[in-house]
């Protein structure tokens, strides 16, 4: 697993995973949707830079947390129909929006196999933050990796 850093403004750097995973990884995900659903591809990326530029903006469209103990503390992106990015802050820097994984999410169904795969995540990039703490990295080195 690495980071990649998709974006940065004046609130937020965001940040995804790169698990290898071609079909869920957020970088080939936006590739993806860009040549299919190219209205969705607009609606995220620009929701993804004014999130960069001013912060998050909670509505229930849009930005918003997902609901239920299981789904703690996933948050999500939501493009004009069915694309999806899910993501969480860091614990340590609110300044940073790590992304999980993107999918599209058919109708207001439970989507608890994407919960599952945003939780193991956050899980990895923790793990991962920790080893390189231990190494002796800190901060904004870590987007490098």
């Amino acid at each position: 697993m690495k980071l990649v850093e998709y974006t940065s403004g004046n609130a937020i750097a965001i940040v995804y995973l790169d698990c290898g995973d071609k079909k869920h990884d957020v970088g080939p995900f936006l590739d993806e949707i860009e040549r299919s659903r190219p209205q969705e591809f607009n609606q995220l990326t620009a929701l993804l830079d004014k999130t960069a530029k001013y912060g998050p903006v909670w509505n229930n469209y849009r930005t918003k947390r997902l609901q239920g103990s299981h789904a703690q503390p996933i948050c999500e992106f939501c493009g004009r129909r069915e694309a999806r990015i899910f993501w969480f802050a860091d614990e340590a820097n609110d300044k940073i929006i790590v992304c999980t994984h993107g999918f599209i999410g058919r109708g207001r169904h439970d989507h608890r196999t994407e919960i599952d795969r945003a939780l193991m995540r956050r899980r990895f990039y923790y793990e991962h933050k920790q080893q390189r703490s231990a190494h002796g990295h800190s901060g904004r080195e870590e987007l490098g990796t």
